[in-house]
């Protein structure tokens, strides 16, 4: 018998012999021992990491051995670890979550059904970045009014005595008039200065001064023709 070993390959002869005595059975046991075989299962479990692009890491291989001992009458194996697969903690990269950051610890137990090897994922997922919410535009203030010169600030209307030369007689009397009012006067002055404060010079200025120059010399001679007759006159 295959797988088996027999502890009498022969039951010997037996020749009876005559006997006054009634014959009885006789039980003859014959025994068979399984053939048991033994010997070493090596199987792995890989750890394959995926989804972090070229950060990925590599795959980590770790290994297991078994003794295994086989019946060879019935054709049954049974196997025994020599060891367990360690834990492994998963690499961290920046910028990504994983679904297994510690691959376990497995301790196998004896088993009568052949050991495989095993592969285990971990998969990598990019962690989404929230977007910078753009900065709100600050409304621009209103501007600040410009500082009005003093030259242009409202007036009121001077009250100045006018000089008047009046002719009496022979004589240029200056006669003043504290009732007459400026303002003609005072609005041609703002007008003048505005004017001259926002153009270049140019011949109207030019000639504004020519004409005041002028105004200036005839009253000075029509003030000396005027003392030269009074004395004239007294003499």
């Amino acid at each position: 018998m295959s797988g088996y070993t027999v502890d009498k390959k022969i039951v010997p002869e037996f020749i009876p012999t005559a006997t006054t005595t009634a014959p009885t059975s006789s039980i003859v046991t014959v025994t068979y021992t399984p053939i048991f075989s033994y010997g070493q299962l090596t199987v792995t479990r890989t750890i394959n990491y995926t989804g972090a692009g070229n950060k990925t890491p590599s795959s980590k291989i770790e290994t297991l051995t078994y003794n295994s001992v086989t019946n060879e009458g019935t054709g049954e194996t049974s196997y025994t670890p020599m060891g367990a697969y360690a834990a492994v903690k998963s690499p961290k990269i920046t910028g990504y979550s994983v679904d297994y950051e510690i691959v376990a610890e497995e301790i196998p137990v004896a088993s009568l059904t052949m050991p495989v090897n095993q592969v285990v994922l971990v998969t990598y997922t990019l962690i989404p970045v929230k977007p910078v919410e753009p900065v709100k535009p600050v409304k621009p203030s209103k501007p600040a009014a410009p500082d009005t010169p003093d030259s242009l600030q409202t007036q009121g209307p001077k009250k100045e005595p006018v000089v008047q030369s009046v002719m009496s007689g022979s004589e240029m009397t200056e006669v003043r008039s504290s009732k007459q009012s400026v303002d003609t006067q005072a609005k041609v002055d703002k007008t003048a200065k505005i004017t001259a404060k926002m153009l270049p010079q140019t011949n109207e200025q030019t000639t504004s001064i020519l004409s005041l120059i002028g105004v200036a010399l005839l009253t000075l001679w029509t003030s000396l023709f005027g003392l030269k007759r009074k004395q004239h006159e007294k003499d």
